[in-house]
């Protein structure tokens, strides 16, 4: 969810699979965006990645601000997880201030690191969050009974981000006010060990997350 409150009402543009669903062609975009630097990804990678492209979608609120929500597939390789951030900064709009809101189902660590790693190389910012966003355990009853990785077994990971990137004057606008952003997750699992959910508190299995950005109104007010 996104809440903006000086120009909630002023959305300009909602799109869904804003650079398709063709997998090939966003490969492309994405060299062309990144400078011919983008990650190559593998086959089955690719085939994963068309449903995550089917679960994007940007909203365009007032003439500087765009939100981008993403519902990634797990990529199952480190080029694979790379290339996520070559694909939220081809989506960003080169005059907004871009923020990426994403369930990335990065699952461990390691690759956590390979993507922020990759997006800061790219110019966005991952507005720090070291908290893990979900802890799991799926039972006989779930619809993925028949993964021995899964099913029975405790998951827990960092799956959930928010990133931002902007260009020109915005961007030297947006590092003027980082220090003032704050970003909480609750339930905050770090501190309790053996919390699993959804449980009769918290109806998801996920934590949520919230990124609480100051950016001045006149940003985000229309152009003059």
């Amino acid at each position: 969810a996104f809440v903006c409150s000086h120009v909630l009402a002023d959305v300009r543009g909602l799109k869904s699979s804003p650079l398709g669903c063709d997998c090939n062609k966003i490969l492309e975009i994405a060299r062309q965006c990144c400078l011919q630097d983008a990650e190559e990804v593998g086959s089955e990678d690719l085939e994963r990645f068309r449903t995550t492209a089917r679960k994007t979608m940007t909203l365009d609120i007032g003439d500087n601000l765009r939100v981008i929500n993403i519902h990634v597939k797990e990529m199952k390789t480190e080029a694979g997880t790379k290339f996520l951030a070559d694909y939220m900064r081809c989506l960003c709009h080169p005059e907004k201030i871009n923020f990426v809101l994403a369930d990335t189902n990065i699952p461990n660590s390691s690759k956590v690191k390979a993507f922020t790693a990759r997006a800061s190389t790219l110019g966005l910012y991952v507005i720090p969050s070291s908290s893990m966003t979900t802890r799991k355990k799926r039972s006989e009853l779930h619809g993925q009974m028949y993964d021995e990785r899964k099913c029975l077994k405790v998951v827990e990971a960092t799956k959930d981000f928010c990133l931002c990137w902007a260009g020109g004057e915005q961007r030297e606008r947006v590092e003027a006010s980082l220090s003032q952003w704050e970003v909480k997750v609750f339930p905050e699992l770090s501190e309790e060990a053996e919390l699993l959910l959804p449980h009769a508190h918290w109806p998801t299995d996920h934590a949520m997350l919230v990124a609480e950005v100051d950016i001045l109104q006149h940003l985000l007010s229309p152009s003059s």
